[in-house]
């Protein structure tokens, strides 16, 4: 079963967007895997067989903001998981 999680995102500028996780959250399963998607926001997607920290998953993603340019960091996470 895959289970979506949507996190915000707001940039010092104001504008909103969300991280957007999907994960294997079947139980007892050996197939673990996440991936990370970005809405309306700039940057790249992201996928994990391992658990990872969001320094890795942000510095993976890069995301930005499509309004000012700015880039985002874990300070930029409104609500999390």
């Amino acid at each position: 079963m895959t289970m979506t999680t949507k996190i915000l995102v707001t940039c010092e500028c104001g504008h909103n967007g969300y991280i957007i996780l999907r994960e294997n959250d079947t139980p007892y399963s050996s197939d673990f895997w996440e991936y990370y998607k970005l809405e309306n926001l700039n940057g790249d997607s992201y996928q994990t067989k391992s658990s990872t920290g969001w320094s890795e998953i942000l510095h993976q993603m890069k995301p930005s903001c499509p309004k000012c340019g700015s880039q985002l960091n874990e300070s930029n996470l409104k609500s999390r998981f």
